[in-house]
């Protein structure tokens, strides 16, 4: 989850990385429980509707850098995929995240 997060951002929704990771329920809530457990993180708000923060940003980066490059790029399109929504569209963000996946057409 750390990995996953690190992603993300310093600040991801629970809906965001529950798009991204692409895990049954039960396993991401397992996980991000554990990734909470380990104090690394703060959260924000309950359930669906939270908000998780990395505490600082040494304990990001090492997290992000430990993942293989195509890992990092597959999660990134994951990422871009996720946030082209319609109703709310963060165009500067999700050209960002497919320029970090390598898709940049």
């Amino acid at each position: 989850m750390a990995q996953v997060g690190a992603v993300l951002g310093r600040e991801f929704p629970y809906s965001l990385i529950r798009e991204v990771a692409d895990l049954p329920s039960f396993t991401l809530d397992a996980a991000l429980k554990q990734f909470s457990d380990t104090e690394l993180r703060f959260v924000d708000g309950t359930a669906s509707a939270c908000v998780y923060r990395f505490k600082h940003v040494l304990t990001r980066d090492p997290a992000y850098d430990s993942l293989l490059k195509s890992q990092r790029q597959v999660l990134h399109r994951r990422a871009a995929e996720a946030l082209v929504v319609p109703s709310d569209p963060q165009l500067e963000l999700v050209a960002h995240r497919f320029t970090q996946s390598r898709q940049v057409d």
